[in-house]
């Protein structure tokens, strides 16, 4: 099971890029692909592996990004952001279109130990949350929307993969603070806020700056304007265009996405999984 996950990984594709194989690779492929088998091949079957016997956050992830982005949206007006700091908490996704919705996952590998505190921390900067779970968290998940004062989406991924909307998400923006948005943001992204809402950049030395820009940000007015205009700043830290991410197998879409691999390394990619299984 560990092998598997290893093989989707950043490392992983960095190594098929360069034209190495992956070190769980050779194990992987024993026994699992003839001898006119191509490197996709056994990338393939392990990915079967992981939809059959060990759906793990990466599958659905990647389902959800398959499913819900590009089945739905277009690179050019939807953004993707692949775990983010909010609070304590480490969103799984967020999709940037519109108003930003954070998806929540929760395998059958995973327990509900924390996640009302990764509620708590969510809408303290997004007003839509979805928990995402298989079927073996279904009922539970329906159980805790029922007594949750926060009106968060369920989404079922069957065991055939298909994702059932049980709930769709409904606004709750009475928790959403300044300095949780503050904290998301890197600092170039943050000077670019706060010259847009604020009409200048704080004067500020290395050790003044967090505090300088944080009491500048806090003076932002918060509604429905100035918070679109606020995150389409964070839709900017992916450019992946629709031409080049269809070039991307299925079963690496998301990892590739969030890598940010530029085409000439996608093409690298493509030329490595299409060699022979050893050459």
């Amino acid at each position: 099971m560990k092998d598997v996950s290893v093989l989707f990984s950043q490392k992983s594709v960095m190594a098929m890029v360069n034209n190495q194989m992956p070190k769980v690779y050779r194990k992987l492929m024993k026994g699992c692909v003839t001898n006119e088998a191509i490197n996709l091949d056994v990338l393939k079957k392990c990915y079967t592996y992981l939809e059959r016997e060990y759906r793990n956050e990466y599958y659905f992830k990647n389902t959800i990004f398959n499913k819900l982005f590009l089945g739905v949206h277009s690179t050019k007006t939807t953004t993707v952001l692949n775990e983010v700091r909010i609070g304590n908490s480490r969103a799984d996704l967020i999709m940037l279109n519109g108003s930003p919705v954070v998806y929540e996952i929760k395998t059958g590998l995973d327990n509900f130990y924390k996640i009302d505190k990764q509620f708590s921390d969510y809408y303290s900067c997004f007003p839509y949350v979805v928990l995402v779970v298989d079927e073996n968290n279904y009922y539970k998940a329906i159980r805790k929307r029922k007594n949750s004062k926060y009106p968060f989406g369920v989404y079922l991924m069957h065991n055939n993969s298909r994702i059932h909307k049980e709930y769709n998400p409904e606004a709750y923006d009475k928790q959403i603070e300044n300095d949780c948005i503050y904290e998301i943001f890197r600092r170039k992204e943050i000077e670019t806020i706060l010259k847009q809402q604020c009409g200048r950049i704080p004067d500020a030395d290395d050790f003044t700056r967090y505090m300088r820009y944080r009491d500048c940000f806090r003076n932002i007015n918060i509604n429905s304007k100035t918070y679109d205009q606020i995150w389409n700043i964070l839709k900017e830290r992916h450019s992946m265009r629709n031409d080049v991410i269809k070039k991307v197998p299925y079963e690496l879409k998301s990892l590739v996405y969030f890598m940010n691999l530029k085409e000439k390394d996608v093409d690298k990619l493509n030329w490595y999984l299409n060699q022979k299984v050893g050459c």
